[in-house]
Parts: C-alpha cells; sequence; structure tokens
C-alpha cells in the first residue's frame, strides 16, 4: 500500500516557516513558486504532477484609450482584459510512482488592460493555474498554507494524524486556537459610516439609514459591515434630536426611522 515515508509525515505536520508567508492587500499567502518548491522538496522531482482538467474562458474585453507617441501625435491605444478560470488535480506518488492522494480543486487568473492580447491570455491562464495550484495543495496542510486560513496564523492547526499511526492525539483545549477574522470595512462602508456620524436629527438619520439598506441590497457593502453600521446608529438614534422639518411628530413614519429600516436589514439578510 503506498504512504508517507516518516520524513515526509514529519515535514507536512510542522508549522510553517514565517518567512515563507507573504502580504497581499492585508491577507496572508504563498507565492506559487514557492508551494512548487516544497512539492519537490517533500514528494521529489517526480513525486507529483498537476493536471489540467478544465480550462474555461470566462471574459475578455478591449478598452480604447487615447495615447501620445514620442513625438506628441495621438493615436488610440487598445487595452485587454482576459480572466480565465482552471480546475486543475493535484496528484502525488510514493518513491515507486504510486499514486498516493489526487486533490481536485480550481481558480480564476485575470490579466486587466494589457497592452498584448496574447500576454493578457498567457498571464491570466498561467495565473489561474497557479492559483488552482495552490488550492490543491493546502489539502497537505500547513506547510502549504492551511494555517494560513486561520487570519494568517503561521502556528500549526493539523499537528498529527491517526492514519496510519502519525502522531498522539491531543485534546481540543490543547489545539491551535481558532483565531477571529480581522474586520476591515471597504470604503463604502466607511463613506456611509461618515454620514452616519455626521447626520445631526432623526430624519438625516433615517434618510442615511435608508442608503445602508440600500447598498446592503446592492451587494456595496457586505453583512459584517451592514452590522458595523447599525450598531452605530442604534448608538446614535436616542442622541439625536426629531427632524426640524416635520412640525408634527406624528408624520415621521415608522419606515423612515433606523429601527423599523434595520427590521428590513435583518429580514433581507436572512433572504440571502
Amino acid at each position: 500500500m503506498a504512504s508517507l515515508t516518516d520524513k515526509q509525515r514529519a515535514a507536512l505536520l510542522s508549522p510553517i516557516n514565517e518567512g515563507r508567508v507573504q502580504m497581499l492587500r492585508g491577507m496572508a499567502h504563498l507565492e506559487a513558486w514557492d508551494v512548487r518548491r516544497y512539492l519537490i522538496r517533500i514528494f521529489g522531482l517526480g513525486g507529483w504532477d498537476f493536471q489540467v482538467m478544465e480550462t474555461e474562458l470566462v471574459h475578455t474585453s478591449v478598452t480604447e484609450r487615447p495615447k501620445k507617441d514620442k513625438d506628441g501625435r495621438q493615436y488610440m491605444a487598445y487595452l485587454h482584459t482576459v480572466v480565465y478560470r482552471v480546475t486543475g488535480r493535484l496528484i502525488l506518488k510514493d518513491e515507486t510512482g504510486e499514486v498516493i492522494a489526487a486533490y481536485d480543486d480550481g481558480a480564476a487568473g485575470d490579466a486587466i488592460n494589457q497592452p498584448s492580447v496574447g500576454d493578457a491570455h498567457d498571464m491570466a491562464l498561467k495565473t489561474a493555474m497557479s492559483q488552482a495550484i495552490k488550492r490543491c495543495a493546502v489539502n497537505l496542510g500547513d506547510q502549504f498554507g492551511l494555517s494560513l486560513y486561520n487570519n494568517g496564523a503561521a502556528e500549526a492547526v493539523v499537528k498529527w494524524s491517526l492514519i496510519p499511526d502519525e502522531g498522539d492525539y491531543i485534546r481540543e483545549s490543547e489545539d491551535a486556537p481558532v483565531a477571529a477574522p480581522e474586520f476591515h470595512p471597504g470604503a463604502e462602508a466607511q463613506g456611509l459610516m461618515a454620514s452616519v456620524n455626521a447626520a445631526a436629527h432623526q430624519g438625516a438619520a433615517g434618510r442615511v439609514w435608508s442608503r445602508v439598506v440600500d447598498a446592503f441590497k446592492a451587494g456595496a457593502i457586505d453583512e459584517a459591515e451592514a452590522n458595523w453600521l447599525r450598531a452605530r446608529a442604534g448608538e446614535r438614534a436616542p442622541e439625536l434630536p426629531p427632524d426640524p422639518d416635520v412640525q408634527d411628530a406624528t408624520e415621521t413614519t415608522p419606515q423612515d426611522t433606523p429601527a423599523a429600516l434595520e427590521g428590513e436589514l435583518i429580514e433581507t439578510g436572512a433572504q440571502q
């Protein structure tokens, strides 16, 4: 029966070297070349293979953009944007060439505003293939970035396996803690928060909250951002004076108040 060697198991159950972890837009990840390097180191030059199962051209477009040459003459440049999706299979073998395991996964890759149509297709396809390999390899555990899904942590999350006999069982209390994901509101949510904080009366607050609900329904903000805004609006609501443009308080309809719109937001979120 094909199996891993003791050295392979030891390597796979070790925590990742923090020096391998890269940051991109606040997210921890591994470079594709580094994943290939460790596949070679742990499984050998001929001990792994990646098969492309399916390739799909998801999107292609051309944008015209006026430019000037070195002599100042204007011309029209054509910029190409391409998106591919690749589904692949990572195959692992033992020293005799017998298959140990196989993992399938897929990913999309893009190339944006490239002056060469050939380069755009080449870049997008290679990116999708590299991302698909990385996603397949994550099934091998911490050396291939599994722990990074725990809010970017380098501490090992696998540590042991009982099959065939690769470690001692440990209680969950001794296991790596699951880190809470960091919250980073986007530009749209931050703009709405500024409006929530700037509302001078209940009428203005109601109008801002209507914008929050519309943004949530349109997908411009996610549920975490909506809840963040809802919490702040709830804090401010008791502080705000009535709308000075409304002479009779009974004229303020319930659907214009943050409380009523909060219920609408919750109901909308439950449907998604």
